[in-house]
């Protein structure tokens, strides 16, 4: 199978952005890896995208939507086509309610 297309959204790209921020107040280097091991686990989506299960709290919604964790953060992404979107770069340390 060749690898799909990667898009992310606005949403999971300041996901990533926050994500980032937040670590670089304490390190850079803390920040850059955790952006380095989610772009990597990422790359993993490309290339298998059904290797994450089914994300449980959006199963209500009409597309099905997978995730993969990296470290504290759910990749949390769908299926279309020849594409995967990336729909958000959650940390798992907030309220689940803010995914919904």
């Amino acid at each position: 199978m060749e690898d799909l297309r990667v898009i992310w959204s606005a949403r999971s790209l300041k996901d990533l952005d926050s994500a980032y921020d937040l670590l670089a107040e304490h390190s850079r280097q803390a920040a850059n890896l955790i952006v380095e091991t989610i772009l990597e686990r990422v790359a993993q989506i490309e290339k298998f995208p059904e290797s994450g299960p089914l994300e449980p709290s959006l199963i209500h919604r009409k597309n099905e939507h997978r995730y993969l964790l990296s470290g504290h953060h759910k990749i949390i992404y769908r299926i279309e086509k020849q594409t995967v979107l990336i729909i958000r770069v959650f940390d798992t340390r907030q309220n689940p309610n803010k995914l919904k």
